[in-house]
């Protein structure tokens, strides 16, 4: 009887053990799957706005080869000297590839912000803050970054451990510097004036 109770119990807890392992395994391939198929996407979303930014990126290239390297100093360019282009197709050609690029390449931008490699994301920000005039940043976008900075979040959590910082994303978004709040900068100036 006692061969009979051990050989019942082993046979129970194998079998036990057997069902456990199955379920865990079938837990673990199925968070696997969804692991693996997130990251298939976003690697999709990913290609998709390089091949956006890289796009705009060759039309900035064919302008700079007639001498212009933005809209705005093609713009300025006719105002100030009417007939600076002489030939009309090639202002229209001109203008038309240059804007393309100026609206191609924000809305790469944002695509980029939103779900790029966190040191892609920080690399195109200093870029642009390197190379670009910067401005001060319209304080209503600053729902804006939080709003990207959650969606980051959300789409690349367990794929960018790293968080990226708000004005790195000002800067990738729109190639502004955010304004100091007036908080800050009250809290500044005392500690200026206790410093001295």
């Amino acid at each position: 009887m006692d061969t009979k109770w051990v050989r019942t119990i082993t046979t129970i807890v194998a079998a036990s053990i057997g069902f456990g392992g199955g379920v865990l395994g079938q837990y673990f391939a199925t968070e696997r799957a969804i692991s693996i198929e997130r990251l298939k996407n976003i690697n999709s979303l990913r290609s998709k706005a390089y091949i956006d930014f890289f796009a705009a990126q060759a039309k900035l290239q064919q302008a700079r080869q007639d001498g212009y390297s933005s809209y705005r100093d093609l713009i300025k360019g006719q105002s100030e000297q009417q007939g600076h282009i002489e030939d009309g197709q090639l202002a229209a050609r001109l203008e038309k590839t240059l804007w393309e690029y100026e609206i191609e390449t924000k809305e790469a931008r944002m695509k980029l912000a939103a779900f790029a490699p966190t040191e892609l994301v920080e690399e195109l920000a200093d870029y642009y803050r390197k190379y670009y005039p910067s401005r001060p940043c319209d304080p209503s976008w600053e729902d804006d970054v939080r709003a990207y900075l959650a969606m980051r979040q959300e789409l690349l959590a367990d794929i960018e451990p790293k968080n990226i910082k708000k004005e790195k994303m000002y800067s990738l978004m729109w190639g502004c510097q955010p304004t100091a709040s007036k908080n800050e900068d009250a809290s500044k100036s005392e500690e200026h004036m206790t410093s001295q």
